[in-house]
């Protein structure tokens, strides 16, 4: 679990995380995206294909994302939960996943760290509100 406080009320941060097709703008991480239907799509970063799809969502409050597939080395999904802070908005991701194989598992614990991802994607967040 990883939280970040970012500086703009609640309803423009839900915007941001929920709105796919503006993904690219402000991920660092992603190079392209693809929209497979309203609730599904594919995220590419450099050769990485994930494909992604929307599960629960409570407006302004909570969105789990899952990734849609049982081929890649690891799986499992995201929980961003959102709680108004005055003027700001703090933003707080669990990530319940597994690492299926065992070499990409040693590299996401000894080289990356299981919060890498996290950590990447709140500063991105952060940094598109500046």
């Amino acid at each position: 679990m990883m939280s970040a406080v970012i500086p703009v009320p609640v309803d423009q941060v839900w915007k941001r995380i929920t709105t796919v097709t503006d993904f690219t703008r402000w991920r660092k991480d992603m190079t392209s995206i693809q929209i497979v239907n309203d609730s599904q799509w594919v995220e590419v970063a450099g050769s990485m294909r994930v494909p992604m799809r929307m599960g629960e969502r409570d407006s302004l409050k909570r969105a789990v994302v899952v990734i849609d597939s049982i081929d890649l080395p690891f799986g499992g999904e995201r929980v961003y939960e959102l709680q108004p802070q005055g003027n700001s908005t703090q933003v707080t991701i669990t990530e319940n996943g597994e690492v299926r194989q065992p070499f990409f598992r040693f590299v996401s614990t000894f080289i990356m760290g299981r919060t890498a991802t996290m950590r990447k994607y709140l500063s991105s967040l952060q940094d598109s509100f500046k």
